[in-house]
């Protein structure tokens, strides 16, 4: 059997957004019998090819605009 490596880029909140973010998924998760897992945004996922990352990251760089992510104030918990 071949083991293959992928590597994945995250962005993580900071707090107090990650603490947030985190109940709520952990609600979740037990209401729904699903596994808990880190708040966060994927940026790339790919085989553990430096070369592959160096681009994939540089051209997210270039051509994603800024972004606000803002805590959900309607979500009643």
């Amino acid at each position: 059997m071949s083991r293959r490596i992928v590597i994945a880029y995250w962005l993580i909140p900071a707090e107090p957004a990650r603490s947030f973010f985190q109940g709520l998924i952990n609600e979740l998760a037990q209401q729904y019998n699903a596994p808990a897992f880190e708040p966060h945004v994927t940026v790339f996922v790919g085989g553990n090819r430096i070369g592959g990352v160096r681009r994939a990251l540089s051209q997210v760089a270039l051509e994603a605009e800024p972004t606000n992510m803002k805590q959900l104030g309607s979500i009643s918990r």
